[in-house]
């Protein structure tokens, strides 16, 4: 939920920066800094969040797993 929030500010901030700086007054080099920044920070962002997706997929895939194992013994891990 955090990560979506990140996102969709992320997004945001980059729409009004791009309708300020491209469209009123030209994007000049504040324009592309901001931009940049943004676009370094959505990157990051999205680089984390399939580090945390990539962890959640392998800890599924133990846990199943094991659930299989417990299974194949008789044993109940719940």
């Amino acid at each position: 939920m955090k990560t979506t929030m990140m996102i969709f500010g992320l997004l945001f901030t980059l729409a009004l920066i791009s309708q300020t700086e491209c469209f009123t007054a030209g994007i000049g080099n504040v324009g592309k800094r901001q931009l940049t920044k943004a676009y370094q920070s959505l990157d990051r962002i999205c680089r984390e969040t399939q580090a945390i997706c990539v962890e959640a997929a392998k800890d599924v895939s133990r846990r199943s797993k094991t659930a299989k194992r417990s299974q194949d013994t008789g044993l109940n891990m719940e």
